[in-house]
């Protein structure tokens, strides 16, 4: 006879919750618990509102707009951010180490006209937008026009707030089907300043947003400029910052001085000759197929408003939280001693920056690298969560200075812009 298949019972969930607090290099532990009392209400305490067409918490509401844009509403300090997003597309007929337009460039806006919200519960919302760009397929034999023939490429683009946290987060999907062309989300600021701030290599680097003229160059002066986590724009009072994930190129444009980040460079050469910007050679001239970027593509960035400069706003420190996931561990209740929620390194003094924790390249030593992104001296303070028998300053050879004292932890004083190694050498017990 039939025997129909047997199920086994199971208990999964998503769970998703606002995970605060949790120690600096260490560990929190959570503990979640079913509740099978149907009696029990299902509604929760939360910041978190959806409807059709918008999401909100505490410090923002984010609307999606007919066009696709959104307008961004800081509620702390009532400004409105309009026309957030969106996605400017031109062509690119250089090579892989510089960007140079078609003499004649073809710039297509997006318009994204499907709006949905997905995920609404107490901890997060995601507000989506999604289309298909018709895009020209490549340049012309003679790389001056964009092709006359066309190609769809869907986009889709979420945007996330989660309950209590002070960053709004974009996840952008792009199936890219053209060639030669550039990519790019633009975020107009409308703050009135001469000066953008950017993410460099231990430090933020301050630059003109006016580019200098340079006729007669060899070379002309590009309006793009190098970041490695942030750029942002404020006027001593109120800024904005645009954090990313792997996205180092961007550009101020002076109307409303717009925030451009680059998303894609879609390039056939590793160099090339012929250049509107450029003359000459950068490298060996042969083709990089692979460089047209074809095929999905997934961008993340997040959007902070902030009062202040980027200092006063922690940018530096935040885009650090962004970029830095957390790791989790489903354990089994078991016995132990340990706290439920413990820190190993901890780094006090404001504005100060880990670059670096790892093993001594030569000896069985933590080495911590710390830098000072400000134009200030500043004084801080390493504390570890464990014994410390001596400890070093260092160089960035990882050789020795000079030995420090260590009570109850190793006061730094760092000067604007410095790098210093400190060496800590633990207490080992038999």
């Amino acid at each position: 006879p039939f025997k129909p298949p047997q199920f086994l019972e199971v208990n999964y969930a998503d769970i998703s919750f606002t995970a605060k607090d949790i120690p600096a290099c260490g560990y929190k532990i959570f503990i979640i618990k079913a509740i099978n009392d149907l009696r029990t209400s299902k509604e929760y305490k939360t910041d978190i509102r959806a409807g059709r067409d918008y999401i909100e918490n505490k410090y923002y509401k984010v609307i999606a707009e007919a066009n696709g844009t959104v307008t961004i509403v800081d509620k702390l300090n009532n400004k409105v951010f309009k026309n957030c997003n969106r996605f400017v597309d031109g062509g690119d007929a250089g090579d892989e180490y510089t960007y140079s337009p078609p003499l004649n460039d073809e710039i297509i806006v997006s318009r994204l006209n499907n709006i949905s919200t997905k995920d609404v519960g107490p901890s997060e919302a995601t507000l989506k937008v999604s289309g298909k760009r018709i895009l020209p397929v490549g340049l012309k034999s003679d790389r001056k026009y964009r092709e006359d023939k066309m190609i769809e490429c869907p986009l889709e683009s979420e945007v996330k707030l989660f309950s209590e946290i002070q960053r709004i987060e974009f996840k952008t999907k792009f199936d890219n089907k053209a060639s030669d062309h550039r990519l790019r989300v633009e975020f107009p600021t409308n703050i009135k300043s001469n000066y953008v701030y950017a993410e460099g290599h231990f430090e933020v680097v301050k630059r003109s947003i006016n580019v200098p003229d340079s006729e007669g160059w060899k070379e002309k002066a590009y309006k793009t400029a190098h970041n490695s986590g942030f750029v942002d724009i404020n006027d001593r009072e109120y800024g904005l910052a645009v954090l990313n994930q792997g996205l180092p190129e961007y550009e101020i444009i002076p109307d409303n001085n717009t925030i451009a980040l680059t998303l894609l460079r879609c390039v056939g050469w590793l160099s090339r000759g012929d250049l509107e910007y450029k003359k000459g050679n950068a490298g060996p001239s042969f083709a990089t197929p692979e460089a047209q970027c074809l095929g999905e593509n997934t961008f993340s960035y997040a959007l902070i408003p902030h009062q202040g400069n980027w200092d006063d706003a922690r940018i530096s420190q935040k885009t650090k939280q962004y970029k830095t996931k957390v790791l989790t561990t489903q354990l089994k209740n078991q016995p132990g001693n340990l706290s439920d929620k413990y820190s190993f390194i901890q780094l006090q003094g404001k504005h100060l920056e880990i670059s670096a924790i790892k093993k001594h390249g030569l000896e069985d030593k933590l080495l911590i690298r710390v830098y000072n992104p400000t134009d200030r001296n500043i004084t801080g303070r390493i504390k570890l969560g464990f014994d410390i028998h001596k400890v070093y300053l260092g160089r960035l050879d990882e050789s020795y200075e000079e030995e420090l004292p260590y009570n109850d932890g190793v006061e730094i004083e760092l000067k604007p812009k410095e790098i210093k190694t400190i060496i800590f050498e633990a207490l080992l017990y038999e």
